[in-house]
């Protein structure tokens, strides 16, 4: 049973607003399709597309009332094959925990959402369209980010 049971916000990391962008702007879309863009991005376990898209729908719909954005573990991570101790393996890439932190913070800043903070489903789903500015904004820094978390991961050594 998650925590969003017992009243409190279910954790959604920044990156997952991508899927959530995606299913809100794109309803048609199914899990047996979902499926299939994950199997190409390396995930093989036919259970994880429908956990995503659950947890996906359920704050799009309202079932989920609160959600907290997060750079780190959340409820999607939860049944995801791909998420290791250190890293999370993605279209045959490894993507370090310190690059996917940078990343969610990234996000949630340019979405001009807060890491920590608590939204209802519906103030996030309101703000679909600057989720999506947010993540066209991310994705032209995504080689600084990386480059940052390989210096990081650098340092730790």
């Amino acid at each position: 049973m998650s925590a969003e049971h017992y009243g409190q916000p279910v954790d959604l990391r920044a990156h997952h607003l991508y899927s959530l962008q995606q299913q809100y702007s794109f309803p048609i879309s199914t899990k047996a399709l979902k499926a299939i863009k994950l199997a190409v991005l390396g995930y093989q376990d036919p259970e994880f597309p429908e956990h995503l898209m659950n947890v996906v729908d359920d704050i799009i719909n309202g079932t989920t009332q609160k959600v907290r954005i997060v750079d780190h573990h959340d409820a999607i991570c939860e049944k995801c094959s791909q998420k290791r101790e250190h890293h999370c393996r993605v279209a045959g890439r490894n993507y370090s925990s310190a690059f996917l932190s940078l990343l969610d913070q990234a996000i949630a800043e340019n979405s001009e959402l807060e890491i920590g903070a608590t939204y209802t489903s519906k103030e996030i789903v309101g703000r679909i369209k600057s989720v999506r500015k947010g993540l066209i904004r991310t994705a032209i820094q995504i080689p600084a980010l990386l480059e940052i978390a390989r210096l990081m991961e650098i340092s730790k050594k």
